[in-house]
């Protein structure tokens, strides 16, 4: 979907959006699979900074669909 939306399009903050959240929800569920597998995950430095900016530019969406 992003390829084909013209730069500057204002759509493409929004799928920009919509391919964030279905990253997260393929990371959510291989973390789930891994822990239903009793496999042991390799545990990783986060960045709270930016997982906070990152929330930040969806609350608005999240705000306004209630």
């Amino acid at each position: 979907m992003l390829s084909d939306l013209p730069s500057g399009n204002p759509l493409t903050r929004k799928a920009q959006e919509i391919r964030k959240a279905a990253d997260r929800a393929a990371t959510l569920t291989r973390q789930l699979l891994a822990y239903g597998r009793k496999q042991i995950l390799q545990p990783e430095i986060l960045d709270l900074n930016t997982i906070l900016a990152n929330l930040e530019n969806m609350l608005p969406s999240l705000m306004a669909a209630t």
